[in-house]
C-alpha cells in the first residue's frame, strides 16, 4: 500500500523516512489512498508509464455543494461561462463544487537551470471557476446516460475554439479501458464501490465532451498552474517543502507504510488534489517550452497551444500519479496520446467566469 506523499524532489533512490504526524494526516483532509504491486521500487526503475495503480477517493469532506442550483442548456459552442455543474444537479453529489479563481499575471514553469519546464515569464489568466475535485465515477455515470453529443466545439477566452470528435464511454459492451490495465479503471457498467472515486482510463476527446455538457471545458495548462502554483509561484499546490514529510517513496525497506506520508489535500483557495491521485488532462496541445510556436518566453494572455508539432497528436497533462516524488511539484506538465486511456490519467473542468 502506498499513500502519495509530500516530499521534495529528489534524484536518488530514498533509503531514509520520517513518520508524518497523525494530526497533520487528519489536517490534510481526505486523503488519497492508492494500491500498487508489491514490488519495492526506485526512482531509477520506474517510468511513469509502466507505474498502473488504481486512483482512489478524490474528493474530502462530502459537504460540499455547487454554488448554483440551475442546468446550463446544451450550446453549440459551449464558453463555460458559469459555476454550474451540470453533473452536479437536480441534486449534488460528494465530490461536487467549484472554487473561483481570481485571475492574474505569473510565471509559468520552472526557473530552475536544469529544469524541463523553463520559466514563461508575464503569463495572464482571465478570471475562472475550477472543479474543486477531480470528476468522479458518478458525475462522468450521469454524463453517459444521457447519450451526450460525441462531437463539438469548446471556445476558449482567448477566442481559439477547439474540437472534440470520437468521444467514447463504452468500448463495445465495455467499459472506458487501459490497454492492459483494465483492472485498474474505475468505471463499472452498474453502479458500484468506485462510484467516489475519479474516472480515469479516459482519452482526450471523451473529456472534453464531459466538460462540454458540464457546462465548461478543460482547463488550458496555464490556468491549471495558476491554480497550482498561485501567482506567488508556490513549489507545491499546498505551498512549500515540509520537512517531516521528505524520503518517503514506497512501502520498502525502513519505509513501512504507515510511515508513508498523506497527499497533502488542497490549495490555499480550497481545490483538493492538484498534487496526488491522477495526473489530470488540459486542452493544449504539448509543445517544449524552449520552442517559439506556442511559448518562446514572451508575454501572453490565456495562451492555448492548439499547435500539434507532434504527429502523433500529444496532449499535455499536469500534475502527478503517485509515481514519485519529482512529479509533485506543481510545475510538472508530462504528455499523452489524445487517444490515450490511462489509468493515471483523469481530468477537472473550469468554466470562464463571466
Amino acid at each position: 500500500m502506498i499513500r502519495r506523499l509530500n516530499a521534495a524532489s529528489v534524484l536518488v533512490a530514498l533509503t531514509a523516512c520520517e513518520a508524518v504526524p497523525r494530526s497533520w494526516q487528519q489536517d490534510a483532509g481526505a486523503a488519497a489512498e492508492v494500491s500498487t504491486p508489491a514490488d519495492a521500487l526506485s526512482l531509477a526503475d520506474v517510468p511513469p508509464v509502466e507505474m498502473d495503480v488504481p486512483a482512489r477517493d478524490a474528493f474530502a469532506p462530502q459537504d460540499v455543494r455547487v454554488i448554483v442550483d440551475a442546468t446550463p442548456q446544451d450550446r453549440d459552442a459551449v464558453d463555460g461561462g458559469s459555476s454550474v455543474q451540470r453533473s452536479c444537479t437536480p441534486s449534488s453529489l460528494a465530490g461536487c463544487g467549484t472554487i473561483f479563481i481570481p485571475g492574474g499575471t505569473f510565471t509559468l514553469g520552472d526557473g530552475e537551470p536544469v529544469s524541463p519546464s523553463p520559466a514563461q515569464r508575464d503569463i495572464t489568466v482571465s478570471d475562472f471557476y475550477i472543479d474543486r475535485f477531480e470528476v468522479t465515477v458518478a458525475r462522468f455515470r450521469r454524463f453517459a446516460s444521457q447519450a451526450p453529443r460525441q462531437s463539438g466545439t469548446v471556445r476558449y477566452p482567448n477566442g481559439a475554439t477547439l474540437a472534440f470528435d470520437g468521444a467514447q464511454w463504452f468500448v463495445g459492451q465495455r467499459a472506458p479501458t487501459s490497454t492492459g490495465f483494465s483492472r485498474y479503471c474505475n468505471w463499472t457498467l452498474t453502479p458500484a464501490d468506485r462510484e467516489a472515486h475519479p474516472i480515469n482510463c479516459l482519452n482526450w476527446n471523451t473529456a472534453q465532451a464531459f466538460c462540454a455538457w458540464d457546462g465548461g471545458r478543460l482547463p488550458t495548462e496555464a490556468e491549471w498552474e495558476f491554480v497550482a502554483r498561485g501567482a506567488e509561484g508556490r513549489r507545491y499546490p499546498w505551498g512549500e517543502v515540509r520537512g517531516s514529510a521528505v524520503n518517503c517513496f514506497s512501502d520498502a525497506g525502513s519505509c513501512p507504510e504507515d510511515d508513508l506520508a498523506y497527499a497533502s489535500g488542497q490549495t490555499p483557495q480550497g481545490v483538493w488534489h492538484m498534487s496526488g491521485n491522477l495526473q489530470e488532462l488540459t486542452a493544449d496541445r504539448f509543445v517544449y517550452f524552449g520552442e517559439p510556436t506556442c511559448w518562446g518566453g514572451r508575454a501572453q494572455r490565456d495562451p492555448l497551444c492548439t499547435h500539434a508539432s507532434d504527429p502523433r497528436e500529444r496532449v499535455v497533462i499536469r500534475g502527478d500519479n503517485f509515481v514519485q516524488a519529482l512529479l509533485v511539484p506543481g510545475t510538472n506538465r508530462a504528455m499523452t496520446g489524445v487517444s490515450g486511456q490511462n489509468s493515471y490519467v483523469g481530468l477537472r473542468c473550469v468554466r470562464s467566469a463571466p
